[in-house]
């Protein structure tokens, strides 16, 4: 019985070499077949072991380090946000929809020529042929015949304290006369506290 048991013993330790040397055969495990093959001397095996061996620990130790990292939530960017307490309010600039007088323009008169611009297909240099337009520019008839800031602008304030006449300066644009608060050069207002409409409340118009 002793014997019987000992041969079965020693057949599947058979067996588990023989599948050990089988999976060392066929797997993509780089070195493994040369630790599980027995035709190999002992000691070359067992320093084929030891270098796998050293490898997995290495393995097993990058892995445990870099999940560790990540888990850290580690900052390499400090973003920082800084406000400014004060920012310069824009200029407004502010145009009559009709860019010509029509009383200014009956007084010089050049009214018939301003309706001809409008209603035919006439050019201004078409027009300006006239005898009558003669030495006429596009810039002298906005000029001579362009509505005053009374004219539109009733009242103004910024944060309660009432516009003066002087805070607009006089500009000619493509939309004729126009008038521009807060453009002066040895002045500019400024918004107290930053907000989205903060600066537009402070104004009045």
């Amino acid at each position: 019985m002793k014997e019987n048991g000992s041969i079965k013993r020693s057949e599947k330790r058979v067996k588990k070499f023989k599948a050990l040397k089988d999976f060392g055969d066929q797997t993509s495990f780089h070195g493994f077949r040369y630790v599980a093959e027995h035709s190999s001397f002992f000691i070359r095996r067992l320093l084929w072991f030891l270098l796998i061996l050293a490898c997995f620990g290495g393995l097993v130790f990058q892995i445990v380090d870099r999940v560790t990292y990540y888990f850290g939530w580690p900052v390499t960017v400090n973003v920082g946000v800084n406000y400014n307490k004060t920012l310069e309010f824009p200029a407004v600039t502010i145009c009559n929809q009709n860019a010509f007088k029509a009383s200014l323009a009956t007084e010089y008169g050049w009214y018939e020529m301003i309706e001809k611009m409008f209603t035919t297909q006439a050019s201004l240099d078409d027009l300006l042929q006239n005898n009558m337009y003669e030495n006429i520019t596009l810039e002298t008839l906005y000029l001579k015949t362009a509505h005053e800031r009374d004219d539109f602008i009733f009242s103004c304030s910024w944060k309660g304290i009432p516009c003066k006449p002087d805070d607009f300066n006089k500009i000619l644009t493509d939309h004729g006369v126009c008038f521009t608060w807060n453009n002066k050069d040895d002045h500019y207002v400024s918004s107290p506290v930053v907000g989205k409409m903060i600066g537009y409340n402070n104004a009045a118009v």
